[in-house]
Formats: C-alpha cells, sequence, structure tokens
C-alpha cells in the first residue's frame, strides 16, 4: 500500500441552510489506531484516525493535491459559495472514509448507523508549513468515543 493512497470526505456544517456541505479530498494518508482509556475503574476502547493531508500555496490560498481549497471556519461560514471549500470545524465537522459525495446524507445519525467504521470526528488539527505543508487531523470515530 502507497503512502497519500487514500481519500476521504470531508463535511463541513452550513448554519445558514442548517445542512452539511461535503467535499472530496484525495491523496490523504490515513493511520488508524486503537487506544484504551482507564475511567473511573473502567476500561473503554475506541479507535482513532491520524489523516495527512498535504497542500500547497496558490495565490495566498491554502490548496490541496485536488484543488480544493482550505478556509478557517469563521472564513467558511462567511463564505456566500462555499463550493471547492472547506475547513476543519473541530467537535462540529467530520469526515468519512472514502468519496461520499453523491450520498443522500438526511442525519449524522442515520450516517453513523448505516457506516460505523468510516465516520470520524475531527478532534484537532495542526498546520505545518515548513519542509512538506500538511495538515494533520486527529479523530476519533464517531460511535466509540464523541
Amino acid at each position: 500500500m502507497a503512502l497519500y493512497d487514500s481519500q476521504i470526505t470531508i463535511f463541513n456544517y452550513d448554519s445558514k441552510t442548517k445542512g452539511f456541505k461535503s467535499e472530496l479530498i484525495t491523496q490523504v494518508e490515513c493511520q488508524k489506531w486503537y487506544e484504551s482509556n482507564d475511567e473511573v475503574g473502567y476500561t473503554e476502547n475506541f479507535d482513532s484516525m491520524l489523516v495527512l493531508i498535504k497542500f500547497s500555496m496558490v495565490s495566498d490560498i491554502k490548496t490541496t493535491s485536488n484543488g480544493k481549497k482550505f478556509c478557517y471556519p469563521q472564513e467558511y461560514e462567511d463564505l456566500s459559495d462555499k463550493s471547492g471549500f472547506f475547513t476543519f470545524n473541530t467537535y462540529k465537522d467530520f469526515f468519512a472514509l472514502g468519496d461520499f459525495t453523491t450520498y443522500e446524507f438526511t442525519t449524522l445519525e442515520k450516517f453513523k448507523n448505516e457506516y460505523p467504521d468510516l465516520v470520524f470526528t475531527i478532534k484537532r488539527f495542526n498546520e505545518y508549513t515548513s519542509v512538506l505543508p500538511h495538515w494533520e487531523l486527529f479523530s476519533y470515530k464517531i460511535n466509540s468515543r464523541y
């Protein structure tokens, strides 16, 4: 398996339409791991995912390998046309492994029940701009912990 051979669909919440907009991001690296959390006398297991997404600067806009443009959450909210744009709004937005851009999305509950091993919430993201510009998304399977 080669590096950066996966794809994810980011689902960003749009407060104007009260729904989610999806964008496919290709050539990402997904690294899954398992953890145990010892709390109050019991152990909880949950799946985690580290996602690496390379980007380049195109006219001062951070752009993925397939041309999707990144903006910070408030900038995203202010866009009148969100097509081709995405953001990482922690705990509010989520992603699914694979291409779900044609999925008829109704509710997050239905989606995560249909694809329980593929839906993750974004807990944190870091941005690195030197040497190999990329984002690191730290996420958890929605059904597991959050």
